[in-house]
């Protein structure tokens, strides 16, 4: 996975939209899940206390927030199963993920490790379940002077690894401090021990009149945080089972409990006031609607930003990384490629691989004789046909009538029949053509990545664009005999 991954970081998100978002069959469990859920009585989930509006644990010891209703959702979610959850609280993510390398429970929430850290951690994460937009809590009045800090001292919870590795992988040059909870951070940064607080905008109601107290404000970090389960690594068939229930529970369900739950401490004080007198109960409901009303704003703006951010990527990476006439990757993907490749190649990762260079003959008589119209025509036609023919290899076109392919999996063990079909292709296309222009000439060169002989992936390019070359001019003679 991590291969189709490193070729397209939006493969998964691109395929599941395309083939299985809304289809019925996503919402019934393989006959291999199934033996396992009738194996085991329940999933038992370990959670992190005191994490409204994620998760908790009430005044009666069950569980609260929005891991209740996602698990009470995702128990009905599929048509020929229903799955039972044992929910087990845990003091801190830490606990509950030292519990999950024990054996004491199947999974634990909520989860954000890297695929490094996760393989250091021997567990796998499913996909995201949730996700929060990740705000700085800090001095109002040091306000300019955070904002243009470079060393920033931020003040983290203990046993919370979540926001650990969130702060390492977006922000490592940040220095850490850990204290015991949220509210004794919120204290050191009003005594100017640290810099800021990085907190959930689901949790911001919660330390509301705390940062009114102690003259603090929020500014969005620009960052958002996916939660995850984490899962043992080698529990293949019950990542199966949880990543299908995953896909079966709406956002929307997400979203509403997420809104809802960030609200609810709040609402738990309101009984409080009710008792004192009716004047502080309409000033805390007044003021507990506008907060609200600000984080449902903040939510629009925050889920409008993503969208144009989203949009503005796709954009850039489509215009960076894409050739503009055909329409597959270009030349600087290729070198991005091949550098991932080497990456991986480097760390023992990959080691079997191919690379397929492609040079149209007569190009440049097409483009003088009839125009460049119509050469351009010819080289859309040859790179359709290669992309038709290489389905499951990347193709990008590297010069002005060059193309290559990188051969993985399926195609690197198909890649013999591959190339006879390519050249049956070609003579058919050839056949049928009306013009010069509408056919394919094509030539084409493999190389077998060889760690004896290739110092790099460079190399391996080097190889298959002199096979081509020499089948190129093996050819010419076979014509002129």
């Amino acid at each position: 996975m991590s291969r189709i991954q490193d070729e397209n970081s939006y493969y998964n998100e691109q395929l599941h939209n395309k083939y299985f978002s809304g289809s019925s069959t996503e919402r019934y469990f393989t006959t291999e899940e199934l033996a396992w859920l009738n194996g085991h009585d329940t999933i038992r989930v370990g959670y992190q206390d005191h994490s409204l509006a994620f998760c908790a644990t009430d005044e009666n010891g069950n569980l609260t927030g929005a891991l209740k209703d996602y698990l009470s959702y995702a128990s009905e979610a599929m048509e020929n199963a229903e799955v039972h959850f044992e929910a087990v609280s845990y003091p801190t993510a830490a606990a509950a993920m030292e519990a999950l390398k024990n054996g004491d429970i199947d999974c634990m929430f909520p989860a954000n490790l890297t695929d490094y850290d996760s393989e250091t951690e021997d567990v796998v994460m499913s996909p995201a379940i949730m996700r929060t937009e990740m705000d700085a809590v800090f001095r109002a009045a040091a306000q300019k002077e955070f904002l243009r800090k470079a060393e920033v001292n931020v003040a983290v919870n203990e046993g919370n690894t979540n926001y650990d590795m969130f702060l390492a992988d977006h922000y490592p040059v940040w220095k850490r401090l850990y204290f015991r909870d949220t509210p004794a951070g919120l204290d050191a940064v009003a005594a100017g021990e640290a810099d800021c607080v990085i907190i959930s905008n689901y949790r911001f109601s919660n330390i509301t009149k705390q940062c009114e107290k102690l003259h603090l404000t929020t500014v969005y970090t620009g960052v958002d945080m996916d939660y995850c389960f984490a899962l043992r690594e080698g529990d293949t068939t019950l990542y199966s089972v949880i990543s299908r229930v995953v896909r079966a529970v709406p956002e929307s369900v997400v979203n509403a409990s997420l809104t809802y739950y960030s609200t609810e401490d709040v609402k738990m004080s309101f009984l409080d006031l009710i008792r004192e007198n009716l004047f502080l109960v309409m000033t805390v409901i007044s003021l507990t609607l506008l907060v609200i009303l600000i984080l449902l704003l903040r939510y629009i703006r925050a889920e409008k930003k993503v969208m144009e951010e989203e949009h503005m990527v796709k954009d850039l990476n489509r215009k960076a990384f894409v050739d503009a006439l055909t329409s597959v990757r270009n030349k600087a993907a290729f070198y991005e490629y091949i550098d991932n490749l080497q990456e991986q190649v480097d760390s023992e990762e990959l080691k079997d691989f191919a690379i397929g260079i492609f040079d149209c003959d007569d190009l440049k008589q097409i483009n003088d004789q009839n125009g460049h119209d119509k050469g351009d025509i010819y080289l859309r036609t040859a790179s359709q046909l290669i992309c038709r023919i290489f389905t499951h290899s990347p193709v990008f076109r590297i010069g002005g009538d060059e193309f290559a392919v990188i051969l993985q999996n399926d195609d690197f063990e198909n890649q013999e029949e591959l190339a006879k079909t390519f050249e049956q292709a070609q003579k058919e296309v050839t056949a049928s053509a009306g013009h010069k222009w509408e056919e394919v000439q094509v030539m084409l060169g493999i190389a077998v990545y060889d760690p004896d002989t290739d110092h790099s992936v460079t190399d391996t390019f080097r190889r298959a664009d002199k096979i081509m070359y020499e089948n190129k001019r093996r050819r010419k003679k076979e014509s002129e005999k």
